[in-house]
Protein backbone atom coordinates (compact mmCIF):
# COMPACT_ATOMS: atom_id res chain seq x y z
CA UNK A 1 0.00 0.00 0.00
CA UNK A 2 1.06 3.64 -0.50
CA UNK A 3 0.72 6.65 1.37
CA UNK A 4 -0.06 10.22 -1.09
CA UNK A 5 -0.75 13.30 0.50
CA UNK A 6 -2.94 15.73 -2.01
CA UNK A 7 -3.32 19.65 -1.02
CA UNK A 8 -4.90 22.29 -2.80
CA UNK A 9 -3.76 23.29 -5.75
CA UNK A 10 -6.78 25.85 -7.09
CA UNK A 11 -9.02 28.66 -5.31
CA UNK A 12 -13.03 27.68 -6.10
CA UNK A 13 -13.98 29.60 -3.70
CA UNK A 14 -12.59 32.52 -1.04
CA UNK A 15 -14.81 34.00 1.27
CA UNK A 16 -12.79 33.92 4.34
CA UNK A 17 -11.72 37.49 5.37
CA UNK A 18 -7.87 37.48 5.30
CA UNK A 19 -6.30 39.40 8.32
CA UNK A 20 -2.93 38.09 8.72
CA UNK A 21 -0.67 36.26 6.26
CA UNK A 22 -2.44 36.68 2.79
CA UNK A 23 -1.07 33.10 1.02
CA UNK A 24 -4.09 30.35 1.21
CA UNK A 25 -2.85 27.18 3.54
CA UNK A 26 -1.90 24.44 1.25
CA UNK A 27 -1.13 26.29 -1.89
CA UNK A 28 2.54 25.71 -0.78
CA UNK A 29 3.63 22.67 0.77
CA UNK A 30 3.98 22.59 4.36
CA UNK A 31 2.92 26.39 5.06
CA UNK A 32 3.65 27.75 8.68
CA UNK A 33 1.68 28.54 11.47
CA UNK A 34 3.00 32.43 10.96
CA UNK A 35 1.36 31.87 7.55
CA UNK A 36 -2.37 31.53 8.19
CA UNK A 37 -6.21 33.14 7.43
CA UNK A 38 -7.60 34.83 10.82
CA UNK A 39 -10.94 35.97 11.45
CA UNK A 40 -12.59 37.99 14.12
CA UNK A 41 -15.90 38.83 12.40
CA UNK A 42 -18.92 37.25 14.02
CA UNK A 43 -21.25 37.63 11.35
CA UNK A 44 -20.10 33.99 10.04
CA UNK A 45 -19.98 31.02 7.96
CA UNK A 46 -16.97 32.02 5.83
CA UNK A 47 -16.02 28.95 3.71
CA UNK A 48 -12.80 28.71 1.39
CA UNK A 49 -12.84 25.60 -0.93
CA UNK A 50 -9.64 24.46 -2.79
CA UNK A 51 -9.85 22.19 -5.76
CA UNK A 52 -7.40 18.74 -4.42
CA UNK A 53 -4.38 17.67 -6.20
CA UNK A 54 -4.69 14.14 -7.97
CA UNK A 55 -3.37 10.56 -6.29
CA UNK A 56 -0.92 9.38 -8.85
CA UNK A 57 -1.68 7.73 -12.32
CA UNK A 58 -1.00 4.02 -10.49
CA UNK A 59 -3.15 3.97 -7.88
CA UNK A 60 -5.98 1.43 -7.91
CA UNK A 61 -7.88 0.40 -5.02
CA UNK A 62 -8.18 2.80 -2.07
CA UNK A 63 -7.64 1.83 1.64
CA UNK A 64 -8.09 4.83 4.06
CA UNK A 65 -8.89 8.38 3.39
CA UNK A 66 -8.15 10.90 6.16
CA UNK A 67 -8.60 14.75 5.99
CA UNK A 68 -6.33 16.83 7.94
CA UNK A 69 -6.54 20.85 8.72
CA UNK A 70 -4.69 22.92 11.39
CA UNK A 71 -6.64 25.93 13.25
CA UNK A 72 -6.69 27.78 16.36
CA UNK A 73 -9.76 29.25 18.31
CA UNK A 74 -8.90 31.81 20.32
CA UNK A 75 -9.99 31.47 24.20
CA UNK A 76 -13.77 32.35 24.23
CA UNK A 77 -14.51 31.30 20.54
CA UNK A 78 -17.93 29.27 20.23
CA UNK A 79 -17.96 29.07 16.98
CA UNK A 80 -17.46 25.57 15.17
CA UNK A 81 -14.16 24.78 12.54
CA UNK A 82 -15.62 22.91 10.25
CA UNK A 83 -14.03 20.98 7.56
CA UNK A 84 -15.89 20.53 4.81
CA UNK A 85 -15.54 18.36 1.44
CA UNK A 86 -17.07 17.26 -1.69
CA UNK A 87 -17.03 15.65 -4.91
CA UNK A 88 -16.98 18.13 -8.48
CA UNK A 89 -19.41 20.57 -6.32
CA UNK A 90 -22.18 18.09 -5.75
CA UNK A 91 -23.30 16.80 -2.06
CA UNK A 92 -21.11 18.69 1.07
CA UNK A 93 -20.53 17.08 4.00
CA UNK A 94 -18.85 18.79 7.17
CA UNK A 95 -16.75 17.49 10.24
CA UNK A 96 -16.14 19.87 13.03
CA UNK A 97 -12.34 20.44 13.31
CA UNK A 98 -12.23 22.22 16.84
CA UNK A 99 -9.43 23.31 18.46
CA UNK A 100 -9.18 23.31 22.06
CA UNK A 101 -10.09 27.55 22.54
CA UNK A 102 -6.78 29.37 23.56
CA UNK A 103 -4.62 26.76 22.80
CA UNK A 104 -2.98 27.73 19.56
CA UNK A 105 -2.67 25.42 16.44
CA UNK A 106 -3.62 22.04 16.37
CA UNK A 107 -3.78 19.87 13.90
CA UNK A 108 -7.06 17.76 13.95
CA UNK A 109 -8.18 14.86 10.77
CA UNK A 110 -11.18 12.79 10.61
CA UNK A 111 -11.82 9.32 8.41
CA UNK A 112 -14.31 9.49 6.03
CA UNK A 113 -14.92 5.89 5.43
CA UNK A 114 -17.36 6.95 2.15
CA UNK A 115 -18.06 10.17 0.02
CA UNK A 116 -20.15 12.68 0.95
CA UNK A 117 -22.51 10.91 -1.44
CA UNK A 118 -22.49 7.84 0.54
CA UNK A 119 -20.30 5.92 -2.48
CA UNK A 120 -16.94 4.11 -1.17
CA UNK A 121 -13.80 6.17 -2.27
CA UNK A 122 -12.06 5.67 -5.54
CA UNK A 123 -9.62 7.28 -7.99
CA UNK A 124 -11.73 8.62 -9.88
CA UNK A 125 -14.02 10.74 -6.68
CA UNK A 126 -10.45 11.34 -5.07
CA UNK A 127 -9.66 13.32 -7.86
CA UNK A 128 -12.91 15.23 -8.23
CA UNK A 129 -12.53 16.13 -4.16
CA UNK A 130 -12.92 20.23 -3.56
CA UNK A 131 -12.07 20.50 0.11
CA UNK A 132 -12.70 23.74 2.73
CA UNK A 133 -12.89 25.51 5.62
CA UNK A 134 -15.84 27.14 7.25
CA UNK A 135 -15.92 29.21 10.13
CA UNK A 136 -19.48 28.94 12.25
CA UNK A 137 -20.99 32.38 13.55
CA UNK A 138 -18.68 32.92 16.77
CA UNK A 139 -18.14 35.26 19.30
CA UNK A 140 -17.04 38.88 18.60
CA UNK A 141 -13.03 39.84 18.87
CA UNK A 142 -12.56 35.95 19.48
CA UNK A 143 -10.32 34.80 16.40
CA UNK A 144 -10.28 31.60 14.66
CA UNK A 145 -7.71 30.62 11.75
CA UNK A 146 -6.50 28.00 9.70
CA UNK A 147 -2.78 27.44 7.97
CA UNK A 148 -3.22 24.49 6.26
CA UNK A 149 -5.75 21.50 5.26
CA UNK A 150 -4.47 18.50 3.53
CA UNK A 151 -5.84 14.95 2.80
CA UNK A 152 -4.08 11.60 2.98
CA UNK A 153 -5.08 8.54 0.90
CA UNK A 154 -3.70 5.39 1.29
CA UNK A 155 -4.09 3.20 -2.31
CA UNK A 156 -2.81 -0.06 -3.68
CA UNK A 157 -0.85 0.75 -6.52
CA UNK A 158 -0.81 -1.22 -10.29
CA UNK A 159 1.62 -1.94 -12.35
CA UNK A 160 0.69 0.28 -14.93
CA UNK A 161 2.37 0.33 -18.51
CA UNK A 162 6.34 0.23 -17.17
CA UNK A 163 5.63 -3.17 -15.41
CA UNK A 164 3.18 -4.44 -17.94
CA UNK A 165 5.39 -4.13 -20.40
CA UNK A 166 9.03 -4.94 -19.19
CA UNK A 167 8.39 -8.97 -20.52
CA UNK A 168 8.15 -7.56 -24.02
CA UNK A 169 11.21 -5.26 -23.73
CA UNK A 170 13.29 -7.77 -21.68
CA UNK A 171 12.79 -10.54 -24.52
CA UNK A 172 14.64 -8.29 -27.24
CA UNK A 173 17.64 -7.29 -25.13
CA UNK A 174 18.28 -10.67 -23.72
CA UNK A 175 18.35 -11.63 -27.15
CA UNK A 176 20.52 -9.17 -28.58
CA UNK A 177 22.67 -9.14 -25.27
CA UNK A 178 26.38 -10.70 -25.79
CA UNK A 179 27.69 -8.15 -23.55
CA UNK A 180 26.95 -5.36 -21.33
CA UNK A 181 24.75 -3.11 -23.06
CA UNK A 182 25.24 0.39 -23.65
CA UNK A 183 22.64 3.10 -23.34
CA UNK A 184 22.58 3.78 -27.32
CA UNK A 185 21.87 -0.23 -27.96
CA UNK A 186 19.00 -0.37 -25.39
CA UNK A 187 17.59 3.01 -27.36
CA UNK A 188 18.10 0.76 -30.37
CA UNK A 189 16.27 -2.32 -29.16
CA UNK A 190 13.23 -0.75 -28.06
CA UNK A 191 12.79 2.15 -30.83
CA UNK A 192 11.78 -0.76 -32.93
CA UNK A 193 8.91 -2.38 -30.47
CA UNK A 194 5.60 -1.54 -30.15
CA UNK A 195 5.58 -0.24 -26.74
CA UNK A 196 8.64 1.34 -25.01
CA UNK A 197 9.39 3.14 -21.69
CA UNK A 198 8.08 7.00 -22.05
CA UNK A 199 10.51 8.37 -19.63
CA UNK A 200 13.87 8.70 -19.08
CA UNK A 201 13.08 7.35 -15.43
CA UNK A 202 11.18 4.58 -17.06
CA UNK A 203 14.23 3.72 -18.75
CA UNK A 204 16.47 4.04 -15.96
CA UNK A 205 13.96 2.07 -13.64
CA UNK A 206 14.62 -0.31 -16.92
CA UNK A 207 18.08 -0.18 -16.60
CA UNK A 208 18.63 -0.45 -13.34
CA UNK A 209 16.59 -3.91 -13.12
CA UNK A 210 17.69 -5.79 -16.17
CA UNK A 211 21.46 -4.47 -16.21
CA UNK A 212 23.65 -6.75 -18.79
CA UNK A 213 26.91 -7.47 -17.38
CA UNK A 214 29.77 -10.09 -18.48
CA UNK A 215 30.17 -12.50 -15.60
CA UNK A 216 33.39 -14.78 -16.33
CA UNK A 217 33.28 -14.55 -19.59
CA UNK A 218 29.45 -15.19 -20.45
CA UNK A 219 26.70 -12.92 -20.19
CA UNK A 220 23.79 -12.88 -17.51
CA UNK A 221 21.08 -10.84 -16.62
CA UNK A 222 21.64 -9.68 -13.17
CA UNK A 223 18.96 -8.29 -10.87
Amino acid sequence: MTLTTIRPVTNVDTAWPDEVGGTRPGIVADSVDGNHVDNDDTSGDFIDRFEMGDLPGEAVAITSFEYFTRSRRGTGQNGDFEALINVGGGTESTVNHNATQGAGFQTISDVRTNDPDGNPWTVTNVNSVRAGAKQQSGTAAKDMAYTDLWIEVVHSVGGGRFVSNVGQWLAPLIGAASHALMRREIFAILRRLDSRPSSPEELAALEAAFRVRPIYGSTRWKS
